[in-house]
């Protein structure tokens, strides 16, 4: 079993590509990858049509 402290290569998904990829976010650590937060989020939540305002992204 992994430990918080190891590297994300060691889990199952992460290659090459991918690793290098989760280093340029500065993640290098599993305890990394789970403490990421990103700085925005998108709220993808349906919404009605009437509630919306102009310039807003909605899902519908």
């Amino acid at each position: 079993m992994a430990s918080l402290s190891d590297s994300v290569a060691v889990l199952k998904g992460v290659g090459e590509k991918r690793l290098t990829a989760l280093n340029k976010l500065g993640i290098n650590t599993i305890n990394d990858l789970l403490t990421y937060y990103p700085r925005r989020y998108d709220d993808l939540s349906l919404k009605d049509l009437k509630t919306a305002v102009d310039g807003q992204k909605v899902t519908v």
